[in-house]
């Protein structure tokens, strides 16, 4: 089922909102004796509420825009992989740096090195382990690998600027800012919510 979570939040505001309004037309009739429900405080409330509401708000454009900067960034990990790979290969690196290389590239693009393994008969539903490394961190550190593998190969000496060893060690690099300033805005954004949420409730 589908989260309303904000929906609701703002709708106990607007809630909030139309008993002030009620008491505001009782007029002298509304005279509690609590402090804390008396109309000037009732008022106060919304506002410190609305500042609240309205902080989660302006949360969430640095936490989307940090979010599609860092999908941008990995989104061109894959073709650039494949580019190091093919340019290793056609440097004459030796096989085994190929290999490993290869399987860096692998599970960078989440795709399975080695062939899959046979059916366990004690295993009749078929479950297998995932081999899928697809989580930013897990993507960032195993391209970081394969930037380590490449650079002390000697031959690997590509003439496209892209794929050059300070280009990607670059690149590592802002994958790390990105996630940075992923967590940081998220961070931020669950903060302002804690807030709003001790506020309204």
């Amino acid at each position: 089922m589908a989260s309303n979570s904000e929906t609701g939040h703002a709708k106990n505001f607007a809630n909030f909102g139309v008993l002030i309004t009620e008491a505001t037309q009782m007029g002298a009739l509304y005279n509690p004796a609590n402090p804390d429900i008396t109309l000037a405080a009732l008022l106060a409330k919304q506002t410190v509420c609305g500042q609240k509401m309205q902080a989660v708000t302006d949360g969430l454009a640095p936490y989307k825009n940090a979010v599609n900067a860092r999908d941008a960034e990995y989104k061109v990990m894959n073709s650039k992989s494949t580019k190091i790979i093919n340019a290793l290969a056609g440097c004459g690196a030796g096989k085994d740096i190929i290999k490993d290389a290869r399987g860096m590239v692998n599970k960078i693009q989440g795709r399975r090195t080695g062939s899959k393994e046979p059916e366990d008969p004690t295993n009749p539903e078929g479950k297998t382990i995932s081999v899928s490394q697809q989580s930013f961190d897990l993507k960032k550190a195993n391209f970081e690998t394969l930037v380590a593998l490449i650079k002390g190969e000697p031959k690997y000496s590509p003439n496209e600027t892209e794929i050059q060893v300070t280009s990607l060690e670059n690149y590592v690099k802002e994958l790390g800012l990105k996630n940075t300033s992923v967590n940081t805005t998220l961070t931020s954004l669950q903060q302002k919510k804690v807030e709003r949420n001790e506020e309204l409730y």
